[in-house]
């Protein structure tokens, strides 16, 4: 009132049968000179869409909350990816040293590597896309 400007709040009120409704209060002073003669505003029901605002909310907390979670999960699998992909290299190497008779295995390190590469590659990409949702649930 000193500064004589209006009010707009949002607030909860307690009905008579005990239920609770958001309600939006607009409202100002009006004055003659110097003097405050009365306080005047409205009241508006907006408790639809104070719901919905407040659901949304916790919605986006919730699947924020899950995309750091997946994305948490995400990194250690690209990791040990990057250790499997050293494993079939060195799995390559022995099969190289054992001849003919580590053909089969060298083989298999092959298929490993392959494998390994394109889970990464996946994996990174899940990581990319959970980051990005990540940053758009924050701007929201």
């Amino acid at each position: 009132m000193a500064q004589r400007s209006n009010w707009g709040v949002d607030y909860r009120i307690r009905r008579a049968d005990g239920s609770d409704r958001w309600v939006h209060e607009t409202g100002g002073g009006v004055w003659q000179g110097d003097t405050l003669l009365f306080l005047e505003g409205i009241v508006i029901d907006i408790d639809r869409g104070k719901r919905t605002e407040l659901h949304n909310v916790e919605m986006l907390a919730a699947i924020s909350e899950q995309a750091r979670v997946l994305l948490g999960d995400t990194e250690p699998i690209v990791e040990i990816l990057r250790t499997l992909r050293i494993l079939a290299i060195n799995a390559r190497l022995e099969a190289g040293r054992a001849g003919t008779a580590g053909a089969a295995f060298g083989f298999i390190s092959q298929e490993v590597s392959r494998l390994a590469e394109e889970t990464s590659v996946l994996a990174e990409h899940i990581a990319e896309v959970t980051g990005q949702l990540q940053a758009l649930l924050q701007r929201t």
